[in-house]
């Protein structure tokens, strides 16, 4: 089975189950993990979440492929911009990586595209403006953009 395939092998027959692309949601921020993760389900989305960037490295790890992952900056243990920099550094480079904030600047843009990121988004946002977000870095190569 290949990272994408969601088929499995049952009583020697090979089952194609829904081929649902997977969503990692990384924040400190309960309300907002669960708020996202259900826009996401409704709209067809495996999700999966963790509350710093620790628990995300291990989720990557236990999973083995994410389509896209939504990573908050700020938060304990350890931070959006070196849990990005780990990922990068240990394979998983090609998957795409939106980062959230509260705090917005040129220079946060700038570093979170030096690392790889897709999007830049400032926090709050709008559910409209996730969904476009979502639907363009399922579609993106590397180089931060801000929303």
């Amino acid at each position: 089975m290949t990272p994408h395939d969601s088929s499995k092998v049952t009583g020697g027959r090979k089952v194609v189950m829904e081929n649902r692309k997977k969503i990692l949601v990384v924040d400190d921020e309960a309300d907002l993990v669960t708020g996202v993760s259900r826009l996401l389900e409704r709209a067809g989305f495996e999700v999966f979440s963790a509350s710093n960037g620790d628990e995300a490295l291990m989720r990557v790890k236990d999973i083995g492929w994410f389509d896209l992952i939504i990573l908050d900056v700020r938060m304990p243990v350890l931070d959006g911009y070196d849990t990005l920099s780990i990922l990068r550094d240990t394979g998983y480079g090609d998957i795409p990586v939106i980062l959230l904030t509260g705090g917005f600047s040129p220079e946060d843009v700038a570093r979170g595209h030096d690392r790889g990121a897709v999007l830049y988004m400032r926090k709050p946002f709008a559910p409209s403006c996730l969904a476009n977000a979502v639907a363009y870095a399922l579609n993106a190569k590397a180089g931060a953009q801000a929303v």
